[in-house]
């Protein structure tokens, strides 16, 4: 075999080599950047689901504010102490001042 023939085949290996190498590396990059946004869909769900469960809690909350408004809106204290009786509609919360039309239509 000739020097120049030996020398191609030496060329065309490292070529081949170098070639080898060089998709093993994109391969590589490509399964990364595919882990990659499976990930950034993991999280995106994630915070979907966290921001329907924040949403949920504050309605709950609210709810239940509204509820415990509701439960002692129909009281009012008297002069004896921690003791409540009815409140009339037209009531208010101080003594001597009657509510305005909008809280005597709630009562």
């Amino acid at each position: 075999m000739s020097t120049s023939k030996w020398n191609d085949i030496i060329r065309l290996q490292r070529e081949c080599t170098r070639l080898k190498k060089e998709n093993n590396e994109y391969r590589q990059q490509l399964s990364l950047n595919h882990s990659n946004d499976q990930q950034q869909q993991q999280i995106e769900l994630l915070r979907q689901i966290i921001f329907l469960h924040e949403v949920e809690l504050l309605d709950s909350d609210s709810g239940l504010r509204t509820s415990g408004s509701r439960r002692n809106s129909g009281r009012k204290r008297t002069s004896k102490f921690n003791q409540c009786e009815s409140k009339d509609s037209t009531d208010s919360d101080i003594e001597g001042v009657s509510s305005p039309p909008v809280l005597r239509n709630r009562a």
